[in-house]
């Protein structure tokens, strides 16, 4: 089925989707056999949302799938139903088909695994027999899963039919430590453990033992993360049972109980080893165990697994509320990472405007899933928007490479080699980067890894648009709470209040605009004034210039909408500030290029860049029709910066509107009622065509 084919690709296990999806491994499994009760087609969703595949065909799951496992008890599934397969040498005949799949097995190699060198007379009728049985088993598609050739028979099952078969195709992908992972957790157990000895010892069941205990030590070799040994040490604990004298897995787990801080153990190990090889096989230790063994001791264990652990994530936001969609687009960029499908770096970049919560978000989803970067977390507030300096790429790289080991007279001084020694250290690691309040995507590119290991998540007021096309970021845009994320919010922080006064909650949470940022400085606001209900302070915060003045933490920059709003404003070039003024005057909260070009007596061209410099700094929005518009706390901020701005401007763009209105009667049939004659001045054209689009669209 596509659930299972997808997170294959993925290079995911069942836990690892089950993690991410937050759901059950036993629900995973249900969904990819497709037993799962409509009734819980939310967790459905919410795994091919995870997985990013079309809903259309992710939980197609056909009466005739089949599912043949070898890795372990021999087992048939069709249709998530496990099939009856009969007596002792019909399954055997399958498990010897399915340790060959897509080679012909003789009739002469069955016999003699079936009956030795004394078959019945009969063998032939029993063979075939055995065949049509088993055809039966696997369904409708049982001819075409078993096919008879000249000297034998073949099994036909693919990666997605056969768990062997999916073994191999992992394997066949290299060394990546994730698909060797998947492909040691097809095996359930020893391999056709429900069936004689003489097939478990055929020299096609020992290749797949051989190639099983190759990929464990091919693992362990590759996990070189202290906090990831326990899980090399589960892996090949599973196998050592099965292979107790096997002196390179023993070396390779002695070796992962000591970088996981089990040195007695590992010691304890290699006793019990040095006895059973001496008393089994009369023989001592090999040179690579011995080597481990001295190493134990020495508290000599790989330099790799001496590594530094940054964890720099600041505290989680207390009261996270809402943004599924965004958390959703994150997990499934995670997905990407954890799959390593991609050979290029993965970067998410979250824009908004100020105070809308876009580190909220980075360091909530960062928190959340922190667990799976074991080589850890780097941070750093770039300071794009701040009263102070902004952070210079050269400073913040020296501090990630002091946070990653680096001695400080061992970190060159040109920012380019810095960068190139940070991609250097960086290069095998599964790291989190967040990368604060950035300005501009040149100051961010000397900061990326350049490895497919990593996982960049970027907040900026800009769009960053440079980084999409330049470095494939992915652009995720916040804009503000809804109306019941805006609520549950403001009930997480005061609580009881917003139910008892519901409409007094939603009138603040309007006068708010839905701004994350203000709704927690009313929420601050209204637990320091107790006495006062949230109807009276709804009334308080009527006036939009009151508001500003209200909406302010007292000494603290960061928590005071004036100054948030301050660090965009002061970032605008003096044409760009005089429009964001200008347009704070207006007594309407939305405009179009020709108006603005009216407003500041200039080209439409200019007037559209200037547009374009607001917008991209997120101090405007743009609607699908082409008009901007202001959030209603940014209209208040621009209405206090302008000041007694000088007012001309405003008369103009009544002129212009009163223009603009004749043209447009000139495309609305049946109109006399508007004069069509211009008033006087020079304005810029606003084209026929617009308004016949709006006409065509108001019939």
């Amino acid at each position: 089925m596509a659930v299972r084919r997808r997170r294959v690709e993925l290079g995911l296990t069942q836990r690892d989707l089950a993690e991410l999806a937050n759901l059950s491994v036993r629900t995973i499994g249900k969904i990819e056999q497709g037993r799962l009760p409509d009734t819980l087609s939310k967790s459905i969703d919410r795994v091919i949302s995870t997985l990013g595949i079309d809903p259309a065909i992710a939980c197609s799951c056909s009466d005739s799938a089949i599912r043949v496992s070898v890795l372990g008890p021999l087992a048939v599934q069709l249709g998530g139903e496990v099939q009856e397969l009969g007596a002792q040498k019909q399954r055997c005949l399958l498990g010897l088909l399915a340790l060959q799949y897509g080679t012909t097995v003789s009739r002469d190699e069955i016999v003699e695994l079936l009956w030795g060198t004394k078959p019945p007379a009969t063998w032939q009728n029993l063979i075939h027999t055995y065949v049509t049985r088993l055809r039966k088993a696997l369904g409708n598609d049982g001819s075409s899963a078993i096919v008879t050739a000249p000297s034998g028979y073949r099994l036909t099952l693919g990666a997605q039919e056969l768990d062997i078969a999916e073994f191999d195709a992992l394997l066949q992908q290299g060394e990546n430590p994730e698909k060797l992972a998947a492909a040691l957790d097809q095996w359930r157990g020893p391999l056709l453990a429900d069936l004689p000895d003489r097939l478990r010892w055929h020299p096609a069941a020992v290749s797949a033992q051989e190639r099983r205990i190759s990929a464990a030590m091919a693992y362990a070799d590759a996990v070189v993360e202290p906090s990831r040994q326990d899980e090399v040490i589960r892996r090949l604990q599973a196998l050592i049972v099965e292979a107790p004298m096997h002196e390179g897995l023993l070396a390779r787990i002695m070796l992962a109980l000591a970088a996981a801080g089990r040195q007695a153990d590992a010691i304890s190990l290699y006793a019990g080893a040095r006895q059973l090889l001496g008393n089994e096989l009369g023989v001592d230790p090999s040179a690579e165990l011995r080597s481990a063994h001295e190493r134990v001791l020495r508290q000599d264990v790989p330099a790799k697994t001496s590594r530094f652990v940054p964890a720099q994530l600041p505290a989680d936001v207390v009261g996270f509320s809402g943004r599924r969609h965004q958390l959703a687009a994150l997990d499934s960029l995670l997905a990407e990472v954890r799959g390593g499908n991609s050979a290029a770096m993965v970067i998410a970049a979250i824009a908004g405007t100020a105070g809308v919560g876009k580190t909220a978000l980075a360091l909530h989803w960062a928190h959340k899933n922190k667990h799976h970067f074991p080589d850890g977390q780097l941070y750093v507030n770039l300071r794009g928007y701040d009263p102070d300096e902004p952070v210079d790429p050269a400073d913040a790289l020296a501090a990630f490479l002091r946070a990653l080991g680096v001695e400080t007279h061992s970190i060159p001084r040109d920012v380019n080699e810095r960068s190139a020694l940070f991609r250097t250290v960086v290069a095998d690691r599964r790291m989190l980067m967040v990368l604060d309040n950035a300005r501009a995507a040149n100051v961010v590119r000397p900061l990326l890894p350049g490895t497919s290991e990593a996982f960049v998540v970027i907040t900026s007021r800009e769009s960053l648009r440079g980084l999409a096309v330049r470095e494939g970021a992915r652009l995720i845009d916040l804009g503000v709470l809804s109306l019941a994320e805006s609520r549950a919010l403001m009930t997480t922080l005061i609580g009881d209040r917003v139910t008892a006064a519901p409409e007094a909650s939603d009138a603040l949470v309007e006068q708010c605009g839905h701004l994350p940022l203000a709704i927690r400085l009313v929420a601050d606001l209204a637990a320091r004034k107790p006495e006062v209900d949230l109807v009276e302070l709804a009334a308080e915060l009527a006036d939009e210039q009151h508001r500003l003045r209200l909406l302010d933490a007292g000494d603290d920059p960061y928590a005071s909408i004036g100054a948030v709003f301050s660090w965009s404003y002061n970032k605008l070039s003096g044409e760009g500030a005089r429009l964001f003024r200008l347009l704070g005057l207006l007594p309407g909260n939305t405009l179009d290029v020709y108006a603005a070009a009216v407003l500041l007596n200039t080209s439409r061209e200019k007037a559209a860049a200037l547009l374009d410099e607001l917008a991209n700094a997120h101090l405007l929005d743009q609607d699908v029709n082409g008009r901007f518009r202001f959030h209603d706390l940014l209209r208040a901020y621009a209405r206090q910066k302008a000041g007694q701005e000088i007012q001309e401007p405003a008369q103009s763009l009544i002129d212009f509107y009163r223009a603009a209105r004749s043209r447009a009667a000139s495309v609305v049939p049946g109109n006399s009622r508007v004069p069509r004659a211009n008033p006087p001045g020079s304005f810029p054209a606003v084209p026929l065509q617009r308004f016949a689009h709006f006409a065509r669209r108001a019939r």
